[in-house]
């Protein structure tokens, strides 16, 4: 008998920070990091799962890295709402620890 394996399962969706709302997003942090792709460069990612699914935030604002790296340890594992409210170079987040 034969098996099969498929990375469907373990593929994280993709998230634009930009995209989240001023009513939120939640998840459980699992992490923040920096990713590189020729076509972007460089950026940030949390690491999170929201409803039971794995998702990657993609993000360049400092100001939200400077926060998440700040409270990173005191997050871990926990339940978090990502707010995000302006646009552009206004664009501002929240982060609340439930």
């Amino acid at each position: 008998m034969s098996k099969e394996f498929n990375t469907e399962s373990y593929a994280r969706e993709i998230v634009k920070a930009t995209d989240i709302s001023e009513s939120g997003m939640e998840m459980i942090f699992e992490g923040i990091g920096i990713n590189h792709s020729e076509e972007y460069g460089d950026f940030n990612v949390i690491y999170a799962n929201a409803n039971g699914r794995k998702i990657t935030i993609r993000f360049n604002s400092e100001k939200l890295a400077g926060l998440v790296n700040e409270h990173s340890a005191e997050m871990m594992n926990k339940k978090i709402v990502i707010s995000g409210f302006g646009s552009g170079i206004n664009r501002n987040y929240k982060v609340k620890l439930l």
